[in-house]
């Protein structure tokens, strides 16, 4: 079934697909149904269920909500959880815009409108899979009812392959036409007819006729008498798919009938549609023999350049040396041709692949292995290693010289972009591993040395309110700086960066502009000929500057380290400002925690059952105050004051069980005055009972906090004023007794 498919072509496939969805969707509607039992219907279901599930392209069953929104996924095949890495059970809680990258989400609601208008939509799209990987997708959407209820059908084909291969085709072409136009040959394409279908510029020059006149034209023409046979017949035995050669000799027949010699090398190839076709080649070797077998070696790496369609091209011969490079390797590795010509390749290569290299060259040459594919590292001219894919293959030539050529792709930066992905993601888990914020700096040094140098490198956050900066983490190789020092550094190139919340790269020349600028006064600290900064950037507010800088090499950092820069600023300034947050909290919180412990006042927090409302009247607050409420936190002072050793005794007791029990006149007026003085009272005298049911006497002082028009909790301190209590009442009642006496006396 899965092959009747395949024979289809695309469009075909695609409304084939939807016509299948339709049909088992109503199918599996009829399962639970009176026919559920006919054995057509089950054979049918398996049928199409067998189409739904194994074909390639993933596909969706939308609903159609009633306001003509296409709603939650109601089906999908296997190659659609293989596509997006959802299951299906997961898939049916999306909708087609959940899986839809931002940048194309337009576009995907404008296709929605166009189905519901026109009944159907094909488009291009781009969706994003369960781990966040983004694949470009043709989409084609349809407006179907199934028992009486509508839904969307799409049929999605991933197409990231066939884009990567038109681009890659695209860049070939370019490069085929730039060399065809600029090639010294003459190259022309024939047909079966011998009609020449295509011939370059030099080939109009060579035959001194237009490209108008020799397009359409029979190739057989501007052959010489002589040459006519050999040339006729080779191209017949080419056509046939004989083995014959390739390169030689012929007379040609220019425009004023004069006859030249020419070097004449072709291949055949098939077009899509299965034409055979003849690429050729032609050499004006009339004016110099000793040029033609340069000339012959030229059309040679000629081919195969355009075969292989190669970004960085080297030749070597058998002792090493190179013999041939193109502009492309030349640009890679940062050297002229004439400093690459006739040097030993192995000079590029770094000692541990060496002795590798040179096995595999030995055995090339000795025909044992015909081709290398591999990754390597090169060193460029300035010392710098990049990563390259070699694909290295022998080449023989017309006097039987073996030669090996090479197509080297610079594979650095994609390998270097994996790398940032792996550090930025080794970074967001040390947001929550690292203890403090000095240990997560430190993990970000590390992680980051491992794309770039950061022998020197500091991360300066800015504080607002003095305009200055601090330096949590610095490491360098002359300066020294502590971590809690401000300072003032206005017109420095980390002021600048927070300033215009721009990355930079500074060497010398940038460096004078800015300070002939004023935008900077000098340097601080030891001087550097670069320097790389990017701002730390939380909101609109830059919040602090991440830098790099080397004291040797002005060319130590470049562009790409800049945009890393970048890149991890970006990624971990919220990350380092939570940081710094929760040290701060934490710092605070232990500065509470002994401020608390260490006064000599009871110090106490109130919460309750539930929230007070504080439109209640004022005689059920003070009963709720007292009746819900429940010590939440108290320090060892408060303890004392009731004769209680640790102050975990004294929790969840409500402040009710510290009047004794009951509410007396003194406490609830204690309590309405608390209510009626929003919720704050000063120096308000209670009594209260220790732990040995002892009277004692307090002086409070008391906030409530109110949230939303509900009294939450309660923050007071006392002050144990028994004994000055009991000296008064002492005092008064030796008073009372003295005047009791002084009564009673009759005189």
């Amino acid at each position: 079934m899965k092959k009747e498919l395949l024979r289809i072509n695309k469009d075909e496939l695609a409304e084939k697909l939807i016509e299948v969805t339709k049909k088992y969707e109503r199918l599996k509607t009829l399962k639970s149904g009176k026919n559920s039992g006919k054995a057509k219907d089950i054979q049918d279901q398996k049928k199409y269920k067998e189409y739904f599930d194994q074909v390639n392209d993933a596909i969706y069953l939308w609903k159609v909500n009633k306001d003509n929104i296409i709603g939650k996924c109601v089906d999908s095949n296997k190659a659609a959880s293989i596509m997006l890495g959802y299951t299906k059970t997961e898939l049916k809680k999306l909708t087609p815009f959940d899986i839809v990258a931002k940048s194309f989400l337009k576009n995907a609601k404008i296709a929605a409108g166009k189905i519901f208008s026109d009944g159907a939509a094909r488009f291009h799209s781009m969706h994003i899979t369960k781990t966040g990987k983004k694949i470009n997708v043709e989409v084609n959407s349809r407006l179907i009812e199934i028992d009486n209820k509508r839904y969307v059908v799409s049929v999605t084909r991933d197409i990231e392959e066939r884009i990567s291969f038109e681009n890659a085709l695209s860049d070939s072409e370019e490069k085929f036409r730039g060399i065809v136009e600029n090639s010294q040959s003459g190259i022309f394409v024939v047909n079966s007819s011998y009609k020449i279908e295509y011939a370059n510029e030099q080939l109009c020059s060579i035959l001194q006729y237009s490209q108008s006149e020799l397009e359409g034209a029979d190739f057989r023409k501007f052959l010489a008498t002589e040459s006519k046979e050999l040339v006729t017949g080779r191209y017949l035995q080419r056509q046939k798919g004989k083995k014959i050669p390739s390169v030689y000799d012929i007379k040609v027949v220019r425009k004023d009938d004069s006859v030249i010699e020419g070097r004449l090398s072709a291949a055949i190839y098939k077009t899509s549609k299965g034409e055979v076709k003849t690429v050729a080649q032609i050499l004006d070797i009339s004016k110099n023999i000793s040029a033609i077998k340069n000339a012959a070696q030229l059309e040679e790496r000629f081919k195969l350049f355009a075969d292989n369609s190669n970004d960085g091209i080297v030749m070597t011969d058998d002792s090493y040396k190179i013999t041939y490079v193109n502009k492309e390797l030349c640009k890679m590795m940062g050297y002229a041709k004439n400093e690459l010509l006739n040097k030993d390749f192995r000079k590029f290569l770094f000692d541990e692949e060496l002795s590798e290299i040179e096995t595999a060259y030995k055995q090339g040459l000795k025909k044992e292995i015909n081709e290398l594919h591999k990754e390597y590292e090169f060193k460029t001219k300035y010392g710098k290693k990049i990563i390259c894919e070699v694909n290295a293959s022998l080449v023989e030539d017309s006097m039987g010289n073996i030669s090996t050529m090479s197509q080297i792709k610079n594979i650095t930066e994609r390998r270097r972009g994996e790398k940032i992905q792996s550090v930025l993601l080794k970074i967001s888990h040390a947001v929550n591993e690292a203890k403090n914020l000095k240990e997560f700096l430190a993990i970000v040094h590390c992680e980051l040395s491992v794309i770039v140098d950061t022998k020197n490198f500091y991360i300066a956050l800015y504080d607002e309110a003095s305009d200055t900066y601090s330096f949590p983490y610095h490491i360098d190789q002359y300066d020294s700086i502590d971590d809690f020092t401000q300072f003032e550094l206005k017109n420095s190139l980390t002021d600048y960066v927070r300033r215009t919340k721009k990355a930079i790269l500074v060497d010398n020349k940038i460096q004078l502009k800015l300070e002939q600028e004023k935008e900077i006064t000098g340097v601080v600290g030891a001087l550097s000929p670069v320097w790389v900064g990017a701002p730390l950037i939380v909101g609109d507010s830059v919040v602090g500057v991440m830098a790099l800088q080397d004291y040797e090499r002005e060319d130590a950092f470049n562009e790409s380290d800049l945009n890393l820069l970048k890149i991890v600023s970006e990624n971990i300034s919220t990350s380092l400002q939570r940081r710094q947050i929760e040290d701060k909290l934490t710092e605070s919180e232990q500065r509470y925690r002994d401020f608390i412990s260490r006064s000599s006042e009871g110090i106490f927090r109130v919460e309750f059952t539930e929230p007070i409302d504080t439109t209640l009247p004022v005689k059920t607050q003070v009963d709720q105050i007292v009746r819900n409420s429940r010590i939440a936190e108290c320090n060892h002072a408060m303890a004392a004051m009731y004769g209680i050793d640790n102050s975990s005794v004294l929790i969840s007791k409500s402040i009710l069980d510290l009047y004794g029990g009951s509410l007396n006149k003194e406490n609830y007026e204690a309590n309405e005055l608390f209510v009626k003085s929003n919720y704050k009272i000063s120096n308000i005298e209670t009594i209260e009972y220790n732990e040995s049911g002892e009277k004692v006497y307090f002086l409070n002082n008391s906030i409530g906090m109110v949230e939303d028009g509900k009294l939450v909790s309660i923050w007071g301190i006392q002050r144990d004023i028994s004994k000055s209590r009991r000296a008064i009442e002492a005092l008064q009642e030796s008073e009372q007794r003295l005047k009791t006496v002084i009564n009673s006396n009759p005189v």
